[in-house]
């Protein structure tokens, strides 16, 4: 028996088809992801498998099985999927009893819902708390007009959701009439992504990635998700904080990373960035944010977490009660601006007895929710610079003023002129309160990316030394680093989705 073999019965109260078509994808995704032997028995349906040699799966057809039987199961099975079937009686139990997890498989009705519920009591009721506690909530999402929220369903069935599968497109079978499961058809499909993804976490494969905060700087981050496309790496989960919260969150709607450097580029001249800048008096901060809100309204529109292609965690701070949130549900517009809600700068979101302001003021570069989640390998991107960095700046600026002062010695009167005029204009606004604000917390947000990124199997640091935490204008600039980066960090990052 290896350490890693698991086995997994797939339940349902009701009989239904769509249990058995996800059971069968399942035990097919495990394969594929894990290459390892995989066993799926089916206890519950007649229908007929037809699964590419080049996939190590075995199909075996029972009316039941014992305990003992799955224990030597392990012996030569990495993965094994039941397919189990009946009331919940003694017999189930028993099955329940000998696995390592249940996927408790429910349609998305109301009635299936609150049956789930009762399943669940039950449960709890019979003192069966281990069966409960390895029991893990798959909701079939129906494609009907009246749809609830994942929150709406968890809190019908009271319970989490573990996990959402979609119903296969009208041109796409779960199981076609050959028997070849959808997921080694099309591995596209939201329905195939969803088993796969599933079948990620139980296998410890999850490939997870942290985009760190940094205003500008974090427009490298786009760079990064440029090479990941380009060498086909899939992303399973992202987190983001701040400028990588909204990166994250176009990201996991399915934008390309083109897409999002149009975005991008749309900042780049500093009038358009005064432009979003709506100032109030500075109460709570000096910029209202309404301005914001509507760009970032144009960009995510009335996309909530449940229109997520790649699930995304965005990392907030709750200043009120010290505390470091998670937000994962609601519109993505609203969790973005909270998380980039830079203290001093943007007025804080106000609600209840909290107080939500930039999430990179507590977890510039979020690994640890990656890890709570279950991600196994994780790549981290910091962008913030560090001492190093910053002591290049200083080297540039030093020798930026000593070519200006030489400049003034030698240059024709007009270029003097011009340049005693930028000095002047420099030493007015430099540094301005923007600077002031995020230098002051950028350079404590590093050291915590630092901590975190100790606890990632990959780290980028695609830092422009050269350049300003405000200088959206050099987009370019900071999207060509993060290729930069990213290429030099390639094979370390195709070994890791491997893995």
């Amino acid at each position: 028996m290896t350490d890693s073999s698991k086995v997994i019965a797939v339940y349902s109260t009701t009989h239904r088809e769509a249990k058995t078509w996800y059971a069968i994808n399942l035990a097919t995704a495990l394969a594929l992801i894990t290459k390892g032997k995989v066993l799926f028995i089916d206890l519950a349906s007649t229908l007929e498998y037809k699964i590419s040699s080049d996939v190590k799966i075995e199909c075996l057809k029972q009316n039941r099985i014992k305990e003992r039987q799955i224990e030597n199961i392990k012996k030569d099975y990495l993965y094994t999927i039941i397919n189990a079937s009946g009331e919940a009686d003694e017999s189930i139990y028993r099955i329940f009893t000998g696995v390592d997890a249940v996927h408790f498989f429910v349609d998305s009705t109301k009635d299936d819902l609150g049956a789930a519920h009762g399943f669940l009591e039950d449960l709890l009721e019979k003192g069966l708390e281990s069966i409960h506690s390895k029991t893990s909530v798959i909701v079939n999402r129906l494609n009907i007009f009246d749809k609830f929220s994942k929150e709406e369903m968890a809190w019908l069935i009271k319970r989490d959701i573990s996990a959402i599968v979609p119903e296969p497109g009208i041109m796409d079978a779960a199981l076609d009439s050959s028997g070849t499961p959808l997921v080694l058809k099309s591995k596209d499909s939201s329905y195939s992504k969803a088993i796969l993804r599933i079948a990620k976490k139980e296998s410890g494969k999850l490939l997870g990635l942290a985009l760190g905060s940094g205003a500008a700087f974090g427009l490298a981050h786009i760079g990064v998700l440029k090479v990941l496309e380009d060498r086909r790496i899939i992303i399973d989960v992202v987190s983001g904080s701040s400028i990588g919260a909204l990166i994250a969150g176009m990201y996991g709607l399915g934008f390309s990373a083109d897409k999002i450097k149009g975005v991008a580029k749309k900042l780049r001249s500093k009038l358009k960035i005064l432009r979003l800048m709506d100032f109030t008096l500075p109460i709570s901060g000096i910029l209202a944010g309404k301005r914001m809100k509507m760009f970032l309204g144009k960009i995510f529109e009335e996309k909530t977490f449940e229109d997520l292609e790649i699930p995304v965690k965005i990392m907030v701070y709750d200043l009120a009660n010290r505390e470091t949130l998670v937000i994962e549900k609601g519109l993505l517009a609203d969790a973005v601006y909270m998380s980039i809600a830079v203290p001093g700068i943007f007025k804080p979101k106000i609600e209840k007895e909290r107080m939500i302001i930039d999430g990179g003021v507590s977890d510039p570069v979020p690994v640890d929710i990656l890890l709570r989640q279950g991600v196994k390998k994780i790549i981290a991107v910091n962008v913030l610079p560090g001492p190093k960095d910053i002591h290049e700046k200083n080297m540039l600026l030093k020798k930026r003023n000593s070519e200006e002062r030489n400049l003034m010695l030698t240059a024709p009167f007009n270029v003097r002129i011009g340049l005693s005029i930028m000095k002047h204009l420099r030493r007015i606004f430099t540094p301005n309160i923007f600077d002031v604000i995020m230098t002051t917390m950028q350079s404590m947000e590093y050291m915590l990316g630092e901590n975190s990124c100790r606890k990632a199997d990959v780290v980028l640091r695609p830092v422009l030394s050269f350049a300003n935490s405000t200088d959206f204008h050099l987009a370019n600039d900071f999207i060509k680093r993060g290729e930069e980066d990213a290429l030099s960090h390639a094979e370390e990052i195709a070994r890791l989705a491997e893995a």
